[in-house]
């Protein structure tokens, strides 16, 4: 009787095992995946290729993986696209500073030129003593 028990418990220990061995290879691990993809796109690292095997499973998971990576294209594109107009604007900005450079230093020139012609004037218009 003991032995019979014995012998039930090793089968179910054996089952559960067996499920976990399951789960762990079909379902923890892909989920991992992405949850590991997930941190390197949040790193600025992802790569889809890590994905690959993920991805092309034909349930849930596959579906996940595709989406993620659909996704992350998605942000991708977006970051690259905010660069470029971050870059572009800040040409504008250069551009625009650079001209106010130039007028500034030119109003300078004129009210120093003004200044020597006021200076002049002031000399000129002076009483002999």
């Amino acid at each position: 009787m003991i032995l019979y028990i014995r012998a039930g418990l090793y089968r179910k220990q054996a089952r559960h095992s067996l499920l976990s061995l399951i789960m762990s290879k079909h379902i923890t691990k892909p989920i991992m995946g992405v949850a590991d993809a997930a941190l390197a796109m949040k790193a600025g690292s992802f790569d889809p290729s890590t994905l690959t095997s993920i991805r092309s499973r034909h349930d849930e998971l596959g579906q996940l993986a595709n989406i993620f990576i659909e996704m992350a294209d998605t942000i991708i594109a977006r970051e690259e696209h905010l660069d470029g107009l971050v870059q572009q604007r800040t040409l504008e900005l250069e551009d625009k500073n650079h001209r106010l450079i130039q007028a500034n230093l030119e109003a300078e020139e004129a009210l120093n030129h003004l200044k020597e012609a006021q200076n002049h004037l002031v000399e000129s218009e002076k009483w002999p003593l």
